[in-house]
């Protein structure tokens, strides 16, 4: 009886050292709460335009594994409004529960006026070709980031040349107190003396007139928004659309607006969903992004009935990393038009913002299309940050670098009924290969130099500013 009394002595003794000495090696909760945020640099943004972005709030509680995870989510959801140059998250312990979390942004330089002087061709490489200054824009485009420190966007765009626009936008991220709702209205005018009406041989041919303007478009609409979740938004855009041709554009193509007509007057409505798990929106090199396009044009109020121009169109990324330089990068998209043939104007498909790399001089349009791209990336020049010094602003004196060495694989092909003969790149498998440099600085600028070959075993190098995936 003894014995076992002295036996069960030593056994709480033992388990009052082992409780002991766990709680000694791991003095904090598994838990933490977020006791405070303070945020510093905001000279313009406001703090609850910068509190949306995070990934917890003022009194939080969270897992202290998820802590980590949480504030690297937040920094790129700040980086990613496009609101900042640099970003940090902070953390200090106030106790074992409490902890107070510090932010820093360093604010970039808000309004631009932006001097224009652009190539009216598709890209730089088609423009090389001919080397023709006429065929080049020239203007200012205003653009107020930020406006009243509340992430609004005010734009203006006076331009002349080549093609005459005049353009107005004004976005509202948020417009509710729960900040899951924006709103922006658009308008557009433009002109131009010399205009694409079809496209042969996998080029676009144009018709020209000095004296007079061969077309005229104006649009103007409303757009919604709606932000729950921090990485899922909604588009809603209703918008009215006019346009007209010269005569000449209409005898040589028909369907450019369909029926030999030379107005165009439609309503049209587009949606999009997009869920963005990237780690950068402008040189991504982690996570995933999928989204859905539709557009609708086309109403029947005022006569379009028939214009055969709706279509969906899905698109997937993935990023990851293979080790600490290597990484791979995967892109495809597919559009699917409605059944019945489209007016040229309205028809688009592979050789604009969509593209197989090697294939730059060509446009291949059609009703459906998919694209395939495949990327490998080195880093060349690992992220660099410096200061310039004869600059005192911050929101330009301090910049970042890198430079990525790639090699890469394009794939596509672009379904055509209807103006399918005499352009040889419709209906048949599109492949490209090439290797690219690409330099990545502050300001989301991209500037990538590409070195392409086509299965037709051309070669060239071209030019692009932003990331191909």
């Amino acid at each position: 009886m003894l014995r076992a009394y002295y036996t069960s002595i030593v056994l709480v003794a033992f388990l009052f050292l082992l409780l002991s000495n766990q709680s000694h090696s791991n003095p904090f909760s598994p838990f933490v709460v977020i006791d405070s945020i303070q945020v510093k640099g905001n000279q313009i943004t406001k703090r609850n335009i910068i509190l949306r972005e995070l990934m917890f709030h003022e009194k939080d509680t969270l897992v202290l594994s998820d802590l980590a995870e949480n504030i690297s989510k937040s920094r790129e959801n700040l980086l990613n409004t496009s609101l900042f140059n640099f970003v940090t998250i902070d953390t200090v312990r106030k106790d074992s529960l409490n902890m107070n979390v510090k932010i820093t942004v360093v604010e970039r330089w808000y309004i631009w006026p932006f001097p224009i002087f652009e190539l009216a061709d598709r890209n730089f490489n088609v423009w090389w070709k001919t080397k023709d200054f006429s065929r080049t824009d020239y203007g200012v485009y205003i653009v107020k980031d930020n406006f009243r420190g509340r992430r609004e966007s005010l734009k203006f765009k006076f331009q002349m040349g080549y093609n005459e626009d005049m353009a107005f936008s004004y976005t509202i991220p948020y417009i509710n107190k729960k900040q899951t709702v924006g709103m922006g209205i658009v308008a557009d005018f433009n002109r131009n003396h010399e205009t694409t009406y079809a496209t042969a041989n996998n080029e676009q041919v144009y018709y020209k007139e000095e004296n007079t303007y061969t077309r005229e478009r104006f649009s103007q609409g409303i757009r919604l928004t709606y932000r729950k979740n921090l990485r899922a938004m909604h588009y809603w855009e209703v918008k009215y659309n006019f346009a007209s041709v010269s005569t000449p554009i209409v005898s040589y193509n028909p369907d450019y607006f369909l029926n030999s007509a030379s107005v165009f007057k439609y309503f049209s409505v587009y949606y999009k969903f997009e869920y963005d798990q990237r780690d950068s929106k402008y040189y991504p090199m982690l996570g995933y992004y999928v989204a859905l396009d539709a557009m609708k044009n086309g109403l029947g109020i005022i006569g379009d009935y028939h214009l055969n121009a709706d279509y969906i169109l899905l698109n997937g990324k993935y990023y990851s990393k293979i080790n600490k330089r290597f990484y791979t990068a995967w892109g495809i998209k597919g559009k699917i038009s409605v059944p019945g043939k489209p007016s040229y104007f309205l028809q688009r498909a592979l050789g604009y913002s969509d593209y197989v790399r090697g294939y730059d001089y060509y446009v291949i349009d059609g009703q459906h299309y998919a694209l395939a791209k495949s990327e490998l990336r080195f880093v060349l020049v690992p992220t660099q940050v410096t200061k310039i010094p004869f600059i005192k602003t911050e929101k330009f004196k301090k910049i970042h670098y890198t430079i990525y060495l790639n090699g890469y694989v394009d794939a596509g092909y672009v379904c055509d009924k209807y103006y399918y003969v005499g352009n040889s790149l419709t209906n048949t498998f599109l492949l490209g290969a090439g290797i690219s440099l690409n330099y990545v600085t502050y300001y989301d600028k991209v500037l990538g130099i590409d070195y392409s070959i086509n299965k037709m075993k051309e070669t060239g190098i071209f030019l692009h500013y932003i990331a191909p995936i």
